[in-house]
């Protein structure tokens, strides 16, 4: 069937995304990749025979707008920043502070020329202790490090000692 892409023009009008061979044509990228329309598209979904964009979709600067109105005073506003009991950041910030304190300063980096596994371990250990991934990710984390583990030669997969 050839190689397939599947391809979103932002001036055809519809939601419907393109299917095309793309081993018998030469795509050229534009010089500047930005486009306001086409930038941060979700996935299109197959629906019978065709690929389409969802229906309904919220663009940058409405992304923006809904954020202004939710934090009136943006990344400095107390609703966002928390009180270090609630807020949207705090989870983040709880997470930044296990790396710091695990891998921060040159902890990582003489880990990483002196004891790959530690710092996996370590890494490991402070996505675990926050919610930063779904747990779908994480488990795509953790065996993608197993699978470089054992491509770096480094002996058995993560975990399986």
């Amino acid at each position: 069937m050839g190689v397939l892409s599947i391809i979103v023009f932002r001036d055809t009008g519809d939601r419907e995304a393109k299917v095309i061979r793309v081993d018998l044509i030469q795509l050229i990228p534009a010089p500047d990749q930005h486009d306001d329309y086409l930038d941060n598209l979700p996935p299109p979904r197959r629906e019978g025979e065709r690929f389409v964009l969802p229906a309904t979709r919220i663009t940058f600067d409405a992304a923006i707008q809904e954020f202004k109105r939710q934090f009136p005073a943006g990344f400095e506003d107390s609703r966002y920043i928390g009180d270090l009991r609630s807020g949207e950041r705090l989870y983040k910030w709880r997470a930044h502070e296990t790396w710091v304190s695990s891998l921060g300063g040159a902890q990582l980096r003489a880990l990483l020329g002196s004891d790959l596994r530690e710092a996996v371990r370590r890494a490991l250990h402070c996505v675990g202790q926050v919610n930063l991934l779904f747990t779908t990710e994480s488990a795509a984390l953790r065996d993608d490090i197993q699978s470089f583990l054992y491509v770096a030669g480094r002996g058995a997969a993560y975990g399986s000692e």
